[in-house]
């Protein structure tokens, strides 16, 4: 199987992520990530930083070997 896809532990953003509404959040990925709906998952800046939120992703899908992800954050920790 060529295609790459991955189980990641929390959402990381890359800095990339796009500000739908005012806590609505919009991330596009690069291969089929597999997350869990509907649940608490850590959010982090990069993949060395530590989380910064917490989030819950609301949609999932898979497209054009990516990933798209809408999510909201409930809980900031820390200062940004």
């Amino acid at each position: 199987m060529s295609d790459q896809y991955f189980i990641p532990q929390a959402i990381i953003t890359n800095y990339k992520e796009v500000n739908k509404d005012e806590n609505t959040y919009l991330l596009i990925e690069d291969g089929y990530g597999i997350y869990p709906l509907d649940e608490e998952i850590r959010v982090k800046k990069t993949k060395e930083d530590r989380p910064h939120a917490i989030g819950i992703i609301h949609k999932l899908e898979w497209e054009n070997k990516r990933t798209i992800l809408t999510f909201s954050l409930t809980k900031l920790i820390g200062v940004n």
